[in-house]
């Protein structure tokens, strides 16, 4: 499996988070996709950053929200930035 650059083989090392890339996990239930996806957030939190973790379908309700609220803008505008 591979997505920003981690590879299943890999999945300790933390070099994505000094790239700050988002990683995303896809694939039919039941591979183990949470499972990794909450290892990598432990890391990333032990490494002393910060995550955000969401399903596809959450993100798109969250987003939708904020867009009937008329907010969407100032929403993306308080994404914050990639760090490298």
């Amino acid at each position: 499996m591979t997505s920003g650059g981690v590879t299943s083989s890999g999945i300790g090392q933390t070099d994505f988070i000094r790239r700050a890339e988002i990683v995303h996990f896809l694939g039919p239930p039941g591979t183990g996709k949470s499972h990794l996806a909450t290892a990598l957030g432990v890391a990333t939190v032990k490494a002393g950053k910060s995550v955000y973790r969401a399903t596809l379908a959450d993100l798109i309700a969250a987003l939708s929200q904020v867009e009937r609220e008329g907010r969407l803008a100032e929403k993306i505008r308080s994404i914050p930035e990639r760090r490298y």
